[in-house]
């Protein structure tokens, strides 16, 4: 109706008045489009939030992507949920957690596994002094089973892990993962 915003649009918010959300989720952008978006994307400034939750991106599509937003040091919050990512795709995302400061990363419903984790877990670990700043972490709805839920585990208690936010619903964890997951938070 009149007054509302256009649910696909660049917007500026009110939180972050030098900063601008691109929002195209559910929009169907598929492969194609997804590398011609990439380009666009790439030279767009001042953007602190990403969503692109289904999207039908593959994992070509989602590593180019990833790769233009490695230049962009002001962006928060990435959310790629419901696109296929595969091991191109989360390899350019753990780089793009280096390069910028995001503090919010939705993954849900990815088809992530434990091989993915184990990258991420890299990730946090090499990182250094400084950290990867992710705060909040959502991987429900993927493929993680013991040993991701283990190596997750092992990451939340690395000494530079901020993770403060993490939901691992719909996963294929067990008893030993859980137990993992728990002595880490104690």
């Amino acid at each position: 109706g009149k007054g509302k915003d256009k649910p696909h649009q660049i917007k500026r918010t009110a939180a972050d008045k030098h900063g601008c959300v691109l929002d195209l989720s559910h929009f169907g952008i598929g492969p194609a489009r997804g590398h011609a978006l990439s380009t666009a994307v790439r030279d767009l400034r001042g953007v602190v939030e990403l969503d692109l939750r289904d999207n039908r991106l593959d994992n070509a599509a989602a590593t180019e992507l990833l790769r233009h937003l490695s230049d962009k040091p002001d962006l928060r919050v990435v959310d790629m949920s419901r696109n296929k990512l595969g091991a191109s795709a989360f390899e350019q995302l753990c780089t793009l957690m280096k390069a910028c400061a995001l503090t919010t990363l939705h993954l849900s419903a990815c088809q992530i596994g434990d091989a993915e984790v184990s990258q991420l877990s890299e990730a946090v670990a090499g990182a250094g002094p400084e950290g990867i700043a992710i705060k909040v972490l959502n991987l429900s709805h993927n493929a993680i089973g013991r040993r991701g839920g283990m190596t997750i585990g092992r990451m939340l208690g690395e000494r530079h892990c901020r993770i403060t936010d993490l939901d691992l619903s719909w996963n294929q964890l067990d008893a030993m993962a859980a137990g993992a997951l728990g002595a880490a938070l104690e």
